[in-house]
């Protein structure tokens, strides 16, 4: 079977995969089949969140041959042709991860023009009777919920909100082994300090403890709600490298395992809240940085650009100061949210920072920037930490005597910082 990948150059002579060929095969075999599950359904999204679900639960190296035949099963039910050239996909563990990475990303994009067809994808759904079809879909999602739902949880964690009837979790966590190996003379980061808001109940949440940072993964949005650390003047410089170390699915996490693939062709940069450049201190917390549960989607010129003066501008303020306090993450502001990859990871339409100092008198400021081009000064990001808490619903530095607290969130000078 493999010298048929070989002649299809769905493998190249080099003994790499053929990523160009896979992506053809798998949009030409998934546009028609998203259209199909559309129509039968009739657009109705939870039916279609259920197959994704099933898609996404199922991918994962011990699942994902099955999860090939079922694909091939659900072609046949409605009457839909599998490609000659896609049947060999599963000879090679590769090759099938590849192509199932590159039919779930067709697929969420078709559903996505399909919910949304003023985004600027055009509406290209053919229209035919449902009926029979209809029926065979909604039998095959039950039998592939029921067959899915069987199965062990690839990642051995800990339930999530919605599987244990929580709306809300507070959790702590560390890597495993496998993921980012600890170093034996390191410690684990601050637990509880200044920097951690107080806890949400509005939205999902779960507490992931990192060595150089603590985050409040949301498993909803597949991005943080927040990412807060303390930065030291200590932590400035080290022996940490981050050459050689890849962006990492966090096994930890709740919910979907976001990984590198839902990031490819996106448009958008793998953007850091706390950033490599803090973590210098600690080859574990530089792993760490990499976990993409510390990662939004960022537009590139905001990644490459004034984020990243901030961050710079961060670590003088700690080599001045001593010592600051940080917290870092997303905006989304109300309607319908962009969204990429297979897993459907949320692209926040901003980002804020706060920072607060100790040293001497208290003072606090807060920066909010949207996400897209921009190359202006820092103060026309300046906001008060009042203004950032209002827009995000994060109550920050909560730990803070209460005079205190309100004197440093109501005040935003700039000048009072550089």
């Amino acid at each position: 079977m493999k010298n048929e990948l070989l002649t299809k150059g769905i493998i190249l002579p080099s003994g790499e995969i053929g990523k160009d060929k896979i992506n053809l095969v798998a949009g030409a075999i998934t546009q028609p089949f998203a259209e199909m599950v559309w129509v039968t359904t009739g657009g109705d999204m939870e039916t279609i969140n259920r197959l994704t679900n099933v898609l996404v639960t199922m991918n994962n190296p011990t699942d994902r041959g099955k999860l090939f035949k079922i694909i091939k099963l659900l072609y046949g039910l409605m009457g839909l042709p599998f490609s000659e050239e896609a049947e060999p996909m599963d000879a090679d563990p590769d090759v099938l991860e590849y192509f199932i990475f590159s039919f779930m990303a067709d697929f969420g994009e078709v559903m996505q023009c399909s919910a949304y067809p003023l985004t600027g994808c055009g509406k290209f759904l053919h229209t035919f009777t449902k009926g029979k079809q209809a029926f065979l879909l909604t039998t095959v999602l039950t039998a592939s919920l029921s067959l899915a739902s069987c199965m062990p949880s690839s990642k051995g964690q800990t339930p999530s909100a919605s599987e244990s009837g929580d709306s809300n979790i507070r959790t702590e966590s560390h890597l495993n082994d496998q993921k980012a190996p600890a170093e034996a003379t390191e410690t684990k980061g601050d637990i509880g300090g200044l920097e951690i808001p107080a806890q949400l109940t509005d939205r999902k949440e779960a507490i992931l403890r990192r060595t150089g940072y603590t985050v409040s993964y949301n498993e909803d949005l597949l991005i943080p709600n927040w990412v807060a650390w303390h930065l030291t003047s200590d932590r400035l410089t080290g022996p940490a490298k981050r050459k050689g170390i890849s962006f990492m699915e966090d096994t930890e996490a709740p919910g979907a395992l976001v990984n590198t693939h839902d990031y490819a062709r996106s448009g958008f940069d793998r953007g850091h809240m706390c950033p490599a450049g803090d973590n210098k201190w600690s080859q574990q917390a530089m792993r760490e940085s990499f976990l993409l549960t510390n990662i939004c989607p960022q537009a590139p010129s905001l990644n490459r650009g004034d984020w990243n003066e901030m961050e710079i501008q961060c670590r003088k303020w700690a080599e001045t100061y001593g010592d600051i306090y940080i917290v870092a993450g997303p905006i989304l502001y109300r309607g319908h949210h962009k969204q990429i990859g297979a897993h459907r990871v949320t692209v926040p339409e901003a980002f804020f920072k706060v920072v607060l100092c100790m040293k001497g008198e208290p003072k606090a400021i807060g920066f909010i920037y949207k996400n897209g081009d921009g190359n202006r000064p820092k103060g026309d990001y300046v906001n008060t930490v009042d203004e950032v808490e209002r827009i995000t619903g994060i109550d920050f530095f909560p730990s803070l005597p209460d005079e205190t607290e309100r004197r440093v969130e109501a005040q935003a000078n700039l000048d009072e910082w550089l």
